[in-house]
């Protein structure tokens, strides 16, 4: 992941179209006003593509939405870590704070870890929320004191990071417990939720089929039953190059290959995969390095298209590592 204390490019897109701007303050609400003070006047700034390996970007002026802010005015925004959420007096707290700083954007933390700081029947209810009644919900409460106070609310949603920490999570229902064969493992065939200099926890696997499909009903339903302005992602990446090496991934990224060798090539290929499991990335690097970006991108148009088709006015945007060049 990014240093959260540099804030990165975020990618916003508009129908048809994508924008680059700039958050300016950090995701950590408890050091907000150290540099809100510095930031409160600080512009947007909108950046076209630098490196030709991205894709071609276009600038454009975003779509008419119905939320509160207007679109035409900079952006002046937050995250807001999921643990402002933890009672109805702390997301209060988020909102009094942004007016204070005159922002007009807030970027909220409603799937940290595979949970839900909402109303879900499809993950598990944030095990901080346990000692708040039922009827408690975060992203509602946000939504409706937000928009009351003239800001636009994102839902900003981890999307491949799902668990973390020496602990499992308590709730059966969560992925790390009912799903471990949903989990990307690395070049030595493990999958851990420790944290270490390398990842910061556990990964779904962005090829897995049943995974798109979690996350993309996850997403959905955010979107579809909340008055939200935008859906944020974030992690929506592997955890490195040294991961995704499961038996799943390996199968669904030989299949991919074999329409494009012949029957020689896959007998030679098929009969080494005894000693050596990964002999298709092997072979085939440039191959396998573009299959597994474009299990990131068809899941986020996949899930994009949805958004705009129900809500065209909605953003979608995505927290990104910053360009080295600027």
């Amino acid at each position: 992941m990014f240093n959260r204390h540099v804030p990165p490019p975020i990618l916003a897109s508009s129908p048809g179209k994508l924008l680059f701007s700039r958050l300016f303050c950090t995701l950590n609400l408890s050091i907000l006003g150290a540099l809100a003070a510095q930031s409160a006047t600080a512009q947007t700034k909108r950046i076209p593509p630098a490196l030709p390996s991205k894709p071609s970007i276009a600038t454009a002026t975003p779509a008419p939405t119905s939320s509160p802010a207007s679109s035409k005015e900079e952006m002046r925004g937050i995250w807001v870590v999921r643990d402002s959420l933890k009672s109805p007096a702390s997301v209060h707290q988020v909102i009094v704070t942004a007016q204070k700083y005159h922002l007009n954007a807030i970027f909220v933390q409603v799937r940290g870890r595979g949970d839900a700081w909402y109303s879900s029947h499809l993950e598990p209810r944030a095990e901080m929320l346990a000692g708040q009644p039922a009827s408690f919900d975060p992203l509602e409460q946000m939504v409706r004191e937000g928009h009351k106070a003239g800001l636009k609310v994102h839902a900003w949603m981890n999307t491949f990071l799902t668990w973390s920490g020496s602990k499992s999570p308590s709730s059966e229902m969560h992925l790390w417990n009912s799903h471990r064969d949903w989990f990307a493992h690395d070049e030595n065939g493990k999958c851990s939720c420790i944290p270490t200099t390398k990842t910061e926890g556990a990964f779904l696997s962005p090829s897995n089929p049943e995974v798109q499909n979690h996350l993309f009903n996850v997403f959905t339903d955010v979107a579809s039953r909340y008055d939200v302005d935008g859906i944020h992602f974030d992690y929506c990446r592997y955890a490195g190059a040294n991961v995704d090496f499961s038996q799943g991934a390996l199968d669904r990224f030989r299949r991919s290959m074999v329409g494009t060798l012949t029957e020689d090539q896959i007998v030679q290929f098929d009969g080494r995969r005894q000693s050596d499991s990964r002999i298709y990335v092997h072979a085939f690097g440039k191959q396998w390095a573009d299959w597994r970006r474009m299990q990131i991108t068809n899941l986020v148009t996949r899930i994009s298209q949805a958004v705009k088709a129900n809500k065209p006015w909605m953003e979608v945007s995505a927290a990104v590592f910053p360009d080295s060049n600027e």
